[in-house]
C-alpha cells in the first residue's frame, strides 16, 4: 500500500461518489482524498455502505502547505486548476487557517457520525508511518484516529 500511494500523482477533480456507490456491500472501502470535491455525495454513498455492513475508511490527505502557508504575502494557485488564484497576505492567511481548521473538524466529525473511520495524513509525513496510523485507526486505536 505504501509504494502504491507513493507512486500516485494527484490531479484533476474526478467525482469519487459514483465509485463508492458502486462498491459491493460488505466490502472494506478505503477512500484516499483531499475531500474537496464531492465530499457530501461521497459521505452519503459511504453511509449506505456502512448500513450494509461495510467497513469504510476515509483518509484525508492534506498538503503540508495547506497547514502552514508561507508567512510571505503570496498569490495562492490551486494545483489542480491554475485558473483559481487568490492573494494570501497576513490577514487572509489567519482567516484561511481558521476556516480550514473548522472545515477539517466538521468534515471529520460528519464522516465519523456516519460510522466511517477518519484519519488525516499530511504530504510531509513518511507514507509508511501514515499507513501504520491508518491501520492502527482501523483496528480501534482511537489515539491514532483522532490525529
Amino acid at each position: 500500500m505504501t509504494s502504491i500511494l507513493a507512486a500516485i500523482e494527484p490531479s484533476g477533480a474526478a467525482p469519487i461518489a459514483p465509485l463508492v456507490a458502486d462498491a459491493r456491500p460488505g466490502a472494506r472501502i478505503v477512500i484516499v482524498s483531499d475531500f474537496l470535491g464531492d465530499e457530501g455525495a461521497m459521505r452519503v454513498a459511504a453511509g449506505a455502505l456502512l448500513a450494509a455492513h461495510s467497513d469504510v475508511h476515509a483518509i484525508h490527505v492534506i498538503a503540508h502547505e495547506e497547514l502552514e502557508p508561507s508567512a510571505n504575502a503570496i498569490r495562492a494557485v490551486d494545483p489542480e486548476d491554475a485558473s483559481i488564484m487568490r492573494p494570501l497576505d497576513e490577514t487572509l492567511r489567519a482567516r484561511y487557517a481558521a476556516n480550514f481548521s473548522n472545515w477539517r473538524s466538521d468534515t471529520a466529525a460528519a464522516w465519523r457520525h456516519v460510522g466511517a473511520t477518519w484519519t488525516a495524513v499530511t504530504t510531509g509525513e513518511d507514507p509508511a508511518m501514515g499507513v501504520r496510523r491508518v491501520i492502527g485507526a482501523s483496528v480501534g486505536d482511537l489515539s491514532a484516529a483522532a490525529r
